[in-house]
């Protein structure tokens, strides 16, 4: 079986294009970037056996329209930060700070605080206590009786 592959030229496996894509409009601030791609697609798939260059500019007029005009997202900053060890490290004043979050969202600068602490004299036995409940879930049961089960956690 494996003699039917090709040593040379093996498969790959490659992000779609459209990914890439979505990601640049995501960024750039499109709200709906799916439909503008469509709607470009679109606009492209009509203007084929086009010959006149007159009527080629005006495509690429109509898409950067389509483009410029695109709904986008209200008070928005592009989402994601490209991280290095230093931005992660703990603040060297980290004694000092004392803040606990309660009903804020949590900011990049509360991780290098020390709000976020490695607890795993906590964690390790409740993912324990976790994993033997799941498992003790008859789903069909569940199922039968309409039930959401509910792993409650409780305190600080």
């Amino acid at each position: 079986m494996l003699s039917r592959f090709d040593a040379t030229a093996p498969i790959t496996e490659e992000p779609h294009s459209y990914d890439q894509l979505r990601t640049f409009l995501w960024n750039a601030g499109i709200k709906n970037t799916s439909a503008l791609i469509e709607r470009c697609a679109g606009r492209l798939l009509m203007s084929f056996g086009m010959n006149d260059p007159n009527a080629l500019h005006q495509v690429a007029y109509e898409l950067a329209d389509y483009f410029f005009d695109a709904e986008r997202h209200k008070l928005w900053e592009p989402i994601g930060r490209v991280l290095a060890a230093e931005d992660i490290a703990p603040d060297p004043n980290l004694s000092e700070y004392i803040g606990i979050l309660t009903g804020q969202q949590p900011q990049f600068q509360h991780l290098t605080k020390g709000f976020f602490r490695d607890r795993p004299h906590i964690f390790q036995p409740l993912w324990q206590i976790f994993t033997r409940w799941v498992l003790s879930l008859d789903i069909s049961e569940l199922a039968m009786d309409e039930k959401v089960p509910v792993f409650w956690i409780s305190g600080r």
